[in-house]
């Protein structure tokens, strides 16, 4: 699961998913949930195939659906502690 800022929309659930579903490796993708200012995704895919960082990478190359040539989804990460 992973956390996605930057959500406007339903619509931007359903781009998201279909951007890393077209991923090669990931086998699954769906929003957990409804369109919130910080959305939830399950992620079924295989390690071996495609990285944390290729689906981050994904995230952030999606374009808003309301918003044309935008691309304003940034995946939440936790900040490790020092």
């Amino acid at each position: 699961t992973i956390k996605v800022g930057g959500i406007t929309c339903a619509g931007n659930l359903v781009e998201i998913s279909k951007k890393l579903s077209g991923i090669d490796g990931i086998k699954s993708c769906a929003a957990a949930g409804p369109a919130a200012a910080v959305s939830k995704f399950d992620i079924t895919y295989d390690p071996a195939v495609v990285g944390m960082e290729q689906i981050i990478a994904g995230v952030a190359a999606t374009e808003s659906c309301d918003i044309p040539d935008t691309y304003p989804f940034k995946v939440k990460t936790k900040k490790k502690a020092d």
